[in-house]
């Protein structure tokens, strides 16, 4: 695939990673869609249902099924005469094998986890043979109108210590946008590996109104923040590279990684970096 006009009618796109992996991946659906591609997105449901909307325009395969050597679990329609656009690892080439049996067209793989930039997604789209505009970056993919949430909306997790911002940091982010008077509600999502977070945050978080809240699927996350948010703040986590696809104005710590290759695509996002958190 090269140049910017010979796109494949029919394109099933792989992937799966973390909920971060697949959001930088939405622009890589959208853009295909406005080119008028046949677009079937192999990932996990849980991925799939943040998608809203699209999901009219995207049919969803269950990225799990691909290798079962079982073709009642695999329709051949999906794969036959399709370009797969793949982020999986196939060191053994069982996947590639796999999807020749299927019937593909062809198969493109990408590097999931670079080390320098150019940001990934302008990555994807180089690689894919997409002309990049730089309001690419800033365009939030998934976003929706009439947002109004009224609530400072706080994921101090991130799966990773080592990414995670103090938790002192976030309690005085709270209580600056607090003392400003643009609202009273805060909600603090945690994830299910970040419950130490939980537990700094409940033993300093003091008298501050705080609501806790543990979302069961990223649909519910996705939901919630929809209807709540006002502002985000987070690490570079899943649950921030969501925030700003949906257009909610994100406030975005990135301690160990580099913004430059991974900060979340949204027009309303501002990037904190390590050397000023204290």
């Amino acid at each position: 695939m090269s140049g910017n006009m010979n796109f494949p009618e029919k394109v099933v796109v792989l992937r799966t990673g973390g909920l971060g992996d697949f959001v930088l991946s939405v622009p890589l659906l959208i853009s295909l869609i406005e080119r008028g591609c046949q677009v079937t997105i192999a990932t996990r449901r849980s991925f799939y249902d943040i998608l809203g909307d699209f999901q009219e325009k995207i049919p969803f395969f269950d990225a799990d099924e691909i290798l079962i050597p079982d073709d009642r679990n695999t329709p051949e329609e999906i794969f036959e005469g399709a370009t797969v656009l793949s982020f999986w690892r196939d060191r053994d080439s069982l996947l590639k094998d796999r999807l020749g049996v299927l019937g593909i067209l062809d198969l493109v793989e990408f590097e999931s986890r670079p080390e320098t930039p150019p940001h990934l997604t302008q990555r994807i789209f180089q690689r894919t043979g997409i002309q990049w505009e730089e309001g690419f970056l800033s365009r939030s993919w998934l976003g929706l109108e009439g947002l109004s949430g009224k609530c400072l909306w706080v994921h101090p997790g991130s799966g990773s210590p080592a990414k995670n911002a103090p938790c002192v940091w976030f309690l005085e982010r709270i209580e600056r946008w607090l003392a400003k008077g643009e609202g009273d509600s805060v909600i603090v999502s945690i994830g299910e590996a970040d419950l130490e977070v939980e537990q700094s945050f409940r033993e300093n978080g003091g008298a501050l109104p705080l609501k806790f809240i543990h979302p069961k699927t990223f649909r519910e996350l996705r939901d919630g923040l929809v209807v709540e948010a006002a502002l985000f703040v987070g690490n570079d986590s899943g649950p921030s590279h969501l925030a700003a696809a949906l257009g909610i104005p994100s406030e975005i710590v990135f301690t160990t990684t580099n913004p430059e290759i991974w900060r979340p695509v949204g027009e309303k996002v501002t990037i904190v970096r390590a050397s000023e958190l204290d």
